[in-house]
């Protein structure tokens, strides 16, 4: 995947492509994550972001 536009806004991070768009508020994350998991196709990257409670939300590369 090519990612056509990578916006800071603020305190938001934007990642604007045709197929996937990411909107991360960066004040809400302490802890981010690149997690690899085997998968049908070879290994699956994600990204995965938490807060001091619970996770915030993924995103798969």
């Amino acid at each position: 995947m090519t990612l056509h536009s990578l916006r800071w806004m603020d305190t938001w991070f934007n990642v604007l492509a045709p197929m996937f768009n990411l909107h991360l508020k960066t004040t809400g994350v302490t802890e981010p994550w690149r997690v690899r998991k085997p998968g049908v196709d070879g290994i699956i990257i994600r990204y995965e972001d938490f807060d001091d409670r619970h996770p915030l939300g993924s995103a798969k590369e």
